[in-house]
């Protein structure tokens, strides 16, 4: 790694001003509310902030790893693996996963049946009506109500 002097002093330099300004807004929010529970998100900003600034510098300086390793040790301390709540999660996740499954199966089915069903019933409407024309009652009324003058046919007469 290249060393450059100036690059590692103000990396320094920043780091160093967030982490003594970081506090800034904690005594304002702990002055203005005369109480000092909770913690500013400004506080917590600045604190991540200066973390990486300072985290490059460690790095680039070659420091100890004592330091190198700090920002992990006081940020990030899991606890012991709960085997139950892993299992019941395990499970909510497998559950979820088989309604996608089954949602990415069914629904095609259910939409080709639905549509399949519509198909029938316009084919059986249409063979009903069909039905209705062939019919000898429905060919009988027809024939006789060709020539037959209809009202409409005595309103277009009056206007011409």
């Amino acid at each position: 790694m290249v060393v450059n002097g100036a690059v590692e002093n103000a990396l320094a330099t920043i780091g160093a001003v967030l982490w003594c300004v970081q506090i800034l807004p904690q005594i304002w929010k702990s002055w203005r509310a005369k109480s000092t529970t909770g913690l500013s998100p400004w506080l917590m900003f600045t604190w991540m902030i200066s973390l990486w600034v300072l985290g490059i510098y460690n790095i680039t300086q070659e420091l100890s790893i004592p330091l190198h390793i700090q920002p992990e040790l006081c940020g990030f301390a899991p606890p012991p693996l709960d085997a139950f709540a892993a299992s019941s999660y395990l499970i909510v996740v497998g559950m979820e996963l088989l309604i996608l499954l089954l949602a990415a199966i069914l629904n095609p089915i259910a939409y080709y049946r639905r549509r399949d069903e519509k198909v029938t019933e316009v084919i059986e409407e249409i063979e009903t009506i069909d039905k209705i024309v062939s019919s000898k009652d429905y060919v009988a009324n027809a024939e006789a109500n060709i020539n037959r003058p209809t009202d409409l046919d005595d309103a277009f007469a009056e206007w011409f």
